[in-house]
């Protein structure tokens, strides 16, 4: 008898793809219109800036210059290692997040 309310020989009704007779379309092309706009807002503000900043980081772009941006690979984390600034900040900042966290707790 508990077969009988599933259906026939026991088949569980499943949504279908197609429209309805009204038209409209089912669940699941709801639920992707709705997660439409969290995905295109993370690809304009968090992927697509992650992306870009990688490629701006293994060129030498010069917005004056005609050629614009020429690959230079690890030139400039080579640079960056043997500047004594860099260093200095680095170190500044590690000081001002470890006083920051013991500040908190």
């Amino acid at each position: 008898m508990a077969n009988r309310a599933l259906g026939q020989r026991g088949a569980v009704a499943t949504p279908s793809t197609r429209p309805d007779r009204g038209g409209r379309l089912d669940q699941g092309w709801q639920r992707r219109l709705f997660l439409l706009p969290a995905v295109l807002l993370t690809l304009a503000f968090v992927i697509f800036p992650t992306v870009f900043g990688l490629y701006v980081s293994f060129t030498d772009w010069q917005l004056n210059d005609p050629a614009g941006r020429v690959f230079n690979g690890l030139d400039n984390f080579r640079a960056i290692a043997g500047d004594g600034r860099f260093w200095n900040a680095l170190r500044n900042n590690f000081v001002f997040v470890g006083l920051g966290i013991r500040s908190n707790t």
